[in-house]
């Protein structure tokens, strides 16, 4: 909501908000792209121990396709996302030239009837 009178949307701040999200699912997906190498890193940092090598890599081998198919959905809710406030914009766009057509005004400042044809005679 914004501007304390009904609701509405803030385009910019939902567009910050989706390339926050986009940015983390892409950093995501590079790291189940090659999940060897980071249990390699993370076994140096538990200094070397093979029961936590293990347990990582079975944990890895099991959930790895699970993971990369909850970083899709979440990648097809912001691009759905996307979607919806680029159609809200565009019928905001839209909704806002039809008012201005049946309040009978265009761009140029020339008085219309609600027809939304210009008409350029007296009485008119």
């Amino acid at each position: 909501m914004h501007g304390g009178e009904g609701w509405g949307l803030d385009p910019e701040a939902i567009r910050r908000v989706l390339v926050n999200a986009q940015n983390a699912g892409e950093d995501l997906a590079e790291a189940l792209r090659e999940p060897a190498v980071h249990v390699e890193a993370a076994v140096e940092g538990a200094a070397g121990a093979e029961p936590v090598a293990d347990a990582l890599a079975g944990f890895l081998e099991n959930r790895t396709a699970t993971l990369r198919g909850m970083t899709e959905r979440v990648q097809d809710g912001i691009t759905g996302a996307g979607t919806a406030l680029r159609v809200y914009l565009q019928g905001d766009e839209e909704m806002a030239a039809e008012q201005r057509v049946a309040a009978g005004e265009t761009a140029s400042g020339v008085s219309t009837p609600r027809g939304g044809r210009a008409s350029f005679e007296r009485g008119q």
